[in-house]
């Protein structure tokens, strides 16, 4: 009797959906714009992703603690893009479309809405000779997904134009220490949390970063 029981659960177990372990510990409005076959799970645990995205919600707030107040909605988004990057590997539109938004109503309401565009559309020429590089090169993976491509077009219209190009470097630059390690399978180091992380450094230090760049690229000795 009891082998029976164990064998019939055992069944009823293995036809689930298998999307309902893969989607665990995602909102409800998250799952409806994200493609289940687009989520990977990784390492970390999804149990955990409350927890994570808590944590990238307070390191993101931190590097810029002056203006938590002030941009306590920028911090919640960027903080759950980062956590679900880290755990499923998606970057969801529900996010990085307000995050546009927002920065469009923001750079009008600063009068830098000109230069926003000008971000946006000096991000979107990059992205695209960046791709079809790759092309010609004859790597069809271009080490971006999809997700990352939005994520970088929703962040360039908080930038100048002319950060653009060093925000990117510096993303780069933070998974150099992962660039030959990969912690699942079949699946690259996210580069989400990297391009949050140097985005809000340029967001809210931009005349120290400025300055730093000048000192180390442009200064003459």
């Amino acid at each position: 009797m009891r082998h029976r029981l164990l064998a019939r659960l055992s069944v009823t177990l293995m036809a689930l959906p298998a999307s309902k372990a893969t989607t665990n510990g995602l909102f409800w409005w998250e799952t409806r714009w994200l493609d289940r076959e687009d989520i990977f799970p990784t390492l970390l645990p999804p149990s955990f992703l409350i927890l994570s995205t808590i944590i990238c919600t307070i390191l993101i707030a931190l590097l810029s603690w002056q203006s938590f107040s002030a941009y306590w909605f920028l911090f919640l988004i960027l903080g759950r893009l980062a956590a679900l990057d880290l755990h499923y590997r998606v970057l969801p539109n529900i996010y990085t479309i307000p995050l546009f938004l927002t920065g469009l109503v923001v750079a009008y309401k600063r009068e830098f809405f000109i230069q926003g565009m000008a971000s946006f559309a000096f991000t979107t020429a990059l992205l695209l000779i960046l791709i079809l590089m790759m092309r010609i090169l004859g790597k069809k993976n271009v080490f971006l997904g999809g997700g990352d491509i939005k994520l970088m077009l929703a962040m360039s219209v908080w930038l100048s134009p002319t950060l653009i190009p060093w925000s990117f470097w510096l993303a780069g630059f933070l998974m150099l220490p992962f660039a030959f390690y990969k912690p699942y399978k079949h699946h690259d180091i996210p580069f989400g949390p990297a391009l949050i992380t140097s985005f809000t450094l340029f967001l809210f230090h931009q005349e120290y970063l400025e300055n730093l760049i000048y000192q180390l690229f442009f200064s003459i000795h």
